[in-house]
């Protein structure tokens, strides 16, 4: 069990940013970053050094961040620009989707990167055909939900997509068709903060954040894990004290890493939703959770200003 190794300090290094968003490359060399003051940072794992920033435009609250999966681009979001693709060869934003005077919330690319997933204010979840070089066609649109489209992501098998809102409720179903498969929900209703497929893309984790009224509901602080297609629930994780922000898989599907209010992050086992270490290392809520390719490696962002690269003990 990791937790009789809580005394070892796994921290890599620590970059003192506000971060609003964080992705890894695919093959876990860098590390791509959107802070709070406006600015695109990338970094190179290795060395930790700066390999590349986007000018700040000055307390810009900027929304997410994702790097293709075949390697070549990096879309990211916020208001002024929509949505940018970049070129990480050049470091160029090749093309800029309106946003259509709407935030982007959350991005999500198909894995062939040929396509990327955006859901915002406006309830929608709008799909982009990524033209190199060029522009980005609108493809198709879902429009399901009653509010704000807060988190979505396209599973690895690129099969399905699963969006969920600050209606309670989590869609998923077929980007090609726009079809619904199931829409999956609690019992009290909460706001969906985050979905992640596992990598086998037949498990899918939820988390609930407060209602607007900031009253707890009855269950509080929970993830739960769904089977794909069935639509049964795998497990639940109720060992967080504080609402959780962000959910992320281990490559081997083997773990959850969850990121919460609580200024911790907890990684856990699926299955039986069993705590098998916490990490310590913020002293303020826990924004963001990635992991590294490399199945070893995470990286945390932090309300504390600072961006943590830590390892699994």
């Amino acid at each position: 069990m990791w937790l009789k190794n809580q005394q070892q300090d796994p921290t890599l290094h620590t970059f003192q940013q506000l971060v609003d968003g964080v992705t890894w490359s695919p093959d876990g060399k860098s590390l791509a970053a959107l802070t709070a003051d406006g600015a695109l940072y990338v970094w190179n794992t290795l060395s930790y050094k700066n390999t590349y920033r986007d000018r700040a435009r000055g307390n810009i609250p900027i929304g997410a961040i994702a790097w293709s999966p075949n390697g070549q681009y990096i879309a990211t979001s916020d208001p002024d620009y929509g949505v940018r693709i970049w070129d990480v060869r050049t470091w160029t934003a090749i093309t800029a989707i309106s946003n259509n005077q709407t935030v982007v919330d959350t991005l999500s690319w198909s894995p062939d990167s040929k396509l990327v997933a955006t859901g915002s204010l406006n309830k929608r979840v709008c799909l982009y055909k990524i033209i190199a070089n060029s522009h980005a066609e609108l493809v198709s649109t879902y429009e399901q939900y009653r509010d704000e489209v807060t988190t979505l992501a396209w599973s690895a098998n690129g099969k399905y997509i699963a969006s969920g809102s600050l209606d309670g409720t989590v869609h998923i179903w077929i980007p090609s068709t726009g079809v619904t498969q199931m829409v999956l929900t609690n019992q009290t209703s909460q706001p969906i903060t985050a979905v992640a497929w596992s990598p086998e893309s037949q498990r899918l984790a939820v988390t609930f954040g407060p209602h607007e009224d900031n009253q707890p509901p009855m269950n509080p602080y929970m993830v739960k894990v769904f089977n794909v297609p069935s639509g049964s629930t795998i497990s639940t994780y109720t060992n967080h004290s504080n609402y959780i922000a962000s959910l992320a898989w281990s490559s081997d599907g083997a773990y959850i890493a969850s990121a919460s209010d609580d200024t911790t992050v907890h990684i856990w086992r699926p299955t039986q939703a069993q705590t098998v270490y916490i990490y310590r290392g913020h002293t303020a809520r826990v924004r963001n959770v990635v992991w590294a390719p490399d199945n070893i490696r995470l990286a945390t962002t932090s309300e504390d200003q600072t961006l943590q690269i830590w390892k699994k003990p």
